[in-house]
Parts: structure tokens; sequence; C-alpha cells
């Protein structure tokens, strides 16, 4: 099923912005660099501006079609838009903001009850915006936009202005939410590793066009991230997996891999309260990832798994290098280590990584 399939031209003044594409992905990101039409891109789907020509359709809904006129206004569309600035009413409290888009239904207050745990609001719910914190804020506006009971959900920069911990407790609880309520979502951010949290799939938008979307491993085998320089200063490998078990006096823990069930990865276990069974996603820079002929005896580094280099391409002044583990490890090496090691496809190498280097969310 195609939860979007656009077919549009938007114009105006000098700006000119094109979108021919399907999204059938669950949770889809948006990236590119400033002024390259990524809100334009969110505005025409939300109908807070409208095509020059074109159709819009969203959940098999046909909500915009210039050669028949149709238009389905913005209050209508059924989709959710939370802005980055995480909207709120300042003369109204958190219960009450939460429930100014309510669609009441027969199992609405179930389904406030619901949204409330999710977004862990309870403790917060009588109280006004001025004394809410930056993420309280967003989580009560995406609280209120699910509340209206949105078909889609678009999240226009959701992390601005968040300090780290916050930004890494919105994007837990989003990952829980998203999944708990099974509803697509379009996400833009301007930073590549708040998106690959979430998704790993991407439409690149670019001098005012969409890119259909594809995924993150795709992009860069086709090298297609390479063009936003300023964007993309890091690679970035992220896995889910189960944590399998807890090592607390190696401050430790151990996770398996949900693409490779063979494979576990150690992980520092202090940032949060793992318990086994618990679902962990994690990310590691590719630059944070070193390249060995063998496996090393004697030294701090906990993770070392053995791989076959499947890409290997230069850019700029370094080697971008995707191995093979029974996972797919990026990283990057300076020209002269990758000549001092003999690097090429098919070469059997050992990915080596410091549990300090991995970035867990819980």
């Amino acid at each position: 099923m195609s939860y979007v399939k656009t077919d549009i031209v938007f114009s105006r003044g000098n700006f000119r912005f094109s979108s021919r594409l399907e999204i059938d992905n669950r949770i889809t990101g948006v990236f590119g660099p400033s002024g390259s039409g990524k809100t334009t891109f969110m505005h025409l789907l939300a109908g807070l501006k409208n095509p020059i020509e074109g159709s819009i359709e969203i959940n098999g809904n046909l909500l915009f079609d210039s050669r028949t006129g149709k238009n389905i206004s913005s209050h209508k569309r059924k989709v959710g838009y939370v802005f980055q600035e995480g909207r709120v009413f300042p003369h109204l409290n958190v219960e009450q903001n939460l429930k100014y888009g309510w669609k009441k239904d027969s199992h609405g207050s179930q389904y406030f009850t619901e949204i409330v745990d999710l977004l862990e609001l309870k403790p917060l719910l009588k109280n006004r915006p001025v004394r809410l914190s930056g993420g309280e804020k967003q989580r009560v506006a995406i609280g209120r936009t699910l509340m209206s009971r949105a078909q889609i959900l678009l999240l226009d920069e959701p992390f601005t202005g968040l300090d780290p911990s916050l930004k890494k407790q919105v994007i837990s609880l989003l990952n829980r939410v998203i999944h708990h309520l099974d509803i697509p979502v379009i996400l833009v951010s301007h930073d590549l590793q708040d998106l690959l949290m979430l998704t790993t799939y991407l439409i690149l938008v670019h001098e005012g066009k969409a890119h259909p979307p594809e995924s993150y491993l795709e992009l860069i085998r086709k090298h297609k991230l390479l063009e936003f320089n300023g964007l993309v200063n890091h690679y970035y490998n992220i896995y889910e997996g189960i944590v399998k078990e807890i090592i607390p006096e190696k401050g430790l823990a151990c996770v398996s891999l949900k693409d490779a069930s063979d494979l576990s990865l150690n992980i520092e276990s202090d940032e949060f309260l793992f318990h086994p069974g618990d679902p962990v996603k994690i990310s590691l820079r590719g630059a944070d990832v070193a390249l060995s002929l063998r496996k090393l005896d004697k030294i701090s580094i906990r993770n070392q798994l053995k791989g076959k280099v499947e890409i290997l391409f230069r850019h700029r002044n370094h080697m971008v290098c995707i191995v093979d583990c029974g996972i797919r490890i990026i990283t990057r090496v300076t020209i002269d280590s990758a000549k001092s090691l003999v690097l090429e496809e098919g070469k059997e190498v050992w990915c080596l990584f410091k549990s300090l280097a991995i970035e867990s969310y819980k």
C-alpha cells in the first residue's frame, strides 16, 4: 500500500518545487539543505499550500487534482501537522491543549488515556505551557495532533532547540508512539542522525525537487548523499536489537541484533536502566569504526566483527567502506590507511569499535 502519492509542481516567485513519488514505508525521513523545499513539501501535503498542477493522494484518498479542480481543505484532510516550535495554546493547560482537537468517538476517553500514557504526560495535565520545557511542549503538540485522529503524521523539525538528552527522550517516545499506534509518519530534520534513529528511508530534497524515497544504505552505495557536503559530516550505522544480558560488573549490556540474531554487540549499560528483553536502537558513527586485517588481543575494544569489504569508493580525502559482517557496517578511513591495508572489494577485514562509541536509545 502507498501511504502517499504525489505528482505535483509548485511555484512561487523564483522558487519552483516538484515532487513525483510514492511512499510505502511506515516512517519516511525528508532530508536536504535549507531552502531546498522540505517544508514546502510538507505544506503541500497538509493543504497549507496548493500546487499549480498535479495530484496528491494520501492513504488512498485523492486530496488534490488540478485536472478536476478537486482540493480538499487542510482541516478536512485528516493530516496531522506538528510544527517545529511545538505550538501549544498558552491560555490552556496540557489536558485542555490535548483535547482541543479531540474527535470524540465511542473510544474517546480510552484513546485519550492511551495517548497520555504513551507520551508520559499524566504528571503534566494541569500545567500551563509556561511551565513546560521545550521537549514537553513538543510532546503536547504531538499528542494534540494524535487526538484529532489524524491518518498521517507530519513532523517538521520536531527536535529543533532541544538539548541532546531531551532530544533522545523525544525520539524514544516517538518510536514508541509510532509503532504502538501504527500511523504513517513523514519527518523533516536537518540532522541526519535524528532521522536515522526513526527511519532508514529518506526522501532527498535538492534544488526544489523531492526525490523518491530510498534506503540510507542505497543512497550511500549510489553516492547520492555526497552532494550534501555541508550537512553530511558523518556516516551512521543504525541497528535495532534486543537486550540479551546485563553484565553490571563490566558496565556492559549485550544486545542481540534484529537483522542478524547470531550477532551481538556490547554497549555501555549505565545510560539507561536496561533489562533483558528490552528493545533498543543503537547508533554508531562510521568514523568510530577501525579496520584491521586480524582480530586483536589485549585491547580495550570489545566489539570485533569479521567481514568482507562489499563497497569501497573515494570521497574527497577519505575512502568510504561498507563491510558485510552479517550486518553492514559503514566506515571511512584515510586514503593512506586504505593503501596500507591494501583494501579492495571482497577482502576480509575486522571491524573494531568501542562499546562507548555506541549511542543507545531505549
